[in-house]
C-alpha cells in the first residue's frame, strides 16, 4: 500500500535536529492525519510540538532518591530508636529499687526500705497505722527482751500513717520477695480498718472505706507487683479507667514506673519550676513526722504524754481525735479486710512467720466519742 517517499520537514527551520520526525507522505497525494489524531501520534510516539514555536527549553528536574534508600533508611533509624529505649530502660532497671523509693512520696515503699537497709533481716516487724508508729517502739522491746531473756532482737517499725490490713499484707509480701522475710510479725487491729459504717464505705457493695482508700490504693501500687493486678480491681476501679494501665506500664516499662523517682533524683535538692511537683505528696505535718522516725522506724511523741495531761491538753487532743470519730463510729466488722488478715495469715504461715493481732491501748478520753466501740 505504501511506497518510500522522500521525508518531510515539519514544523519550519527554526526548530533543532531533535524536533525533525521522518514521517511517510500517504499515497494518493492524500494529506497525512491532522496533528490532533490521537491514534497516530501514539503510533509514532513523537512529542508535541507546537507549530512554530522555536526551540524550548528543556528543565532538568534531579533525581528521586530510590525508593530503598529512604525504606532502609527508616529501618535504621527504627533499629537504632528501639535501641536506645531498650538500654535506657535496662539501665533504669538495674537502679530500679532506690529510683522507685526517691520518687515514692507517700512514705510506704520508703518505710519498707528503710527497714531492710538495717544490715540484717529483722526479727520483728511491726505493721499498721498511726498507733503502730506511735506505739510499736522496737528499740524498746529489744532492749526488754534482752534484759530478761538475754536474747538479742532487732525490731522495725514498718507502719504508715492511715494505713490499711490491704496495705500492711503487700508491705509484709514486699518484705518476704525482697528475702527480708522476720521471725514475728505484729499487726495492729483498729476500728477504720473493719468497719463497714465508716464514712466513705459502700455498704450496699461490701465495701469498707478502708476497702476503697485512694491514698491506701496509691500506696498499694508502690509496693504490689504485676501478678496482683487481678486483686485489685476494686480498688483501681475508685481511681478511674486509667489506673489499671498506668499500674502495668509502670511495671512493665522502667523508665515510666521511675519517672517520678528520676525527677526527684535530677531536681535534688532545688524545689522550684519544674521540680516543684513531683507528684502525689503527704501534708507537711505527717511528711515531718516520717522525718523524726528512729533507726528502727518508731515516731516518738515528744512534746507531751498522756500520763500528764493538762485541761488544755485534753481539749487539744480530743479536737484532734475527733477529726476521725466518722471512720470508726457506729462499728460494725465487715468489707474487705477481713479477707486480707486471712491472707497475711497465710503468707506468714507460709514462710514460717509467728504473726500477732494486736490493739494498743487508748486513753479513756477517746471512749467519749467512740460509739459501740
Amino acid at each position: 500500500m505504501y511506497e518510500d517517499r522522500p521525508t518531510q520537514k515539519l514544523y519550519g527551520d527554526a526548530m533543532t535536529e531533535d524536533t525533525l520526525i521522518n514521517i511517510p507522505t500517504q499515497q494518493f497525494g492524500q494529506p497525512y492525519p491532522a496533528e490532533d489524531d490521537l491514534s497516530l501520534v501514539e503510533t509514532v510516539k513523537r512529542p508535541r510540538v507546537a507549530i512554530g514555536v522555536a526551540d524550548a527549553p528543556t528543565q532538568v528536574q534531579a533525581a528521586a532518591p530510590p525508593v530503598a534508600a529512604k525504606n532502609r533508611w527508616r529501618g535504621w533509624s527504627t533499629v537504632v530508636a528501639l535501641a536506645v529505649f531498650v538500654l535506657a530502660n535496662v539501665a533504669v532497671q538495674f537502679d530500679r529499687r532506690n529510683l522507685d523509693v526517691a520518687g515514692d512520696t507517700l512514705y510506704g515503699l520508703r518505710r519498707v526500705q528503710h527497714c531492710e537497709s538495717l544490715g540484717v533481716v529483722p526479727d520483728i516487724i511491726y505493721l499498721g497505722s498511726s498507733r503502730t508508729i506511735f506505739s510499736g517502739d522496737a528499740a524498746a522491746v529489744d532492749s526488754w527482751v534482752r534484759q530478761h531473756d538475754g536474747k538479742t532482737t532487732l525490731g522495725c517499725n514498718v507502719g504508715t500513717f492511715s494505713s490499711t490490713m490491704s496495705q500492711d499484707y503487700y508491705a509484709l509480701k514486699r518484705l518476704i520477695e525482697d528475702g527480708f522475710a522476720p521471725k514475728i510479725v505484729v499487726e495492729t487491729l483498729w476500728e477504720y480498718n473493719l468497719n463497714i459504717h465508716a464514712v466513705g464505705s459502700d455498704p450496699a457493695n461490701g465495701n469498707s472505706a478502708a476497702d476503697l482508700s485512694a491514698l491506701n490504693t496509691r500506696q498499694i501500687m508502690n509496693l504490689a507487683d504485676l501478678s496482683d493486678a487481678p486483686d485489685l480491681t476494686t480498688q483501681f476501679s475508685q481511681l478511674g479507667k486509667d489506673t489499671l494501665p498506668e499500674f502495668v506500664a509502670g511495671k512493665v516499662i522502667p523508665l515510666y514506673g521511675a519517672r517520678q523517682g528520676i525527677v526527684a533524683k535530677a531536681c535534688g535538692t532545688i524545689g522550684s519550676g519544674p521540680c516543684s511537683n513531683l507528684g502525689a505528696k503527704l501534708d507537711q505535718s505527717t511528711a515531718q513526722r516520717y522525718a523524726t522516725a528512729d533507726d528502727q522506724g518508731w515516731v516518738g511523741v515528744t512534746t507531751s504524754s498522756i500520763a500528764t495531761l493538762t485541761p488544755k491538753d485534753y481539749a487539744n487532743h480530743y479536737a484532734k481525735y475527733d477529726t476521725i470519730a466518722t471512720g470508726i463510729a457506729n462499728f460494725q466488722i465487715g468489707g474487705h479486710q477481713p479477707e486480707y488478715l486471712a491472707r497475711m495469715a497465710d503468707l506468714a504461715h507460709a514462710h514460717g512467720i509467728h504473726l500477732i493481732f494486736t490493739a494498743p491501748p487508748v486513753h479513756p478520753f477517746l471512749l467519749e466519742y467512740l460509739t459501740n466501740p
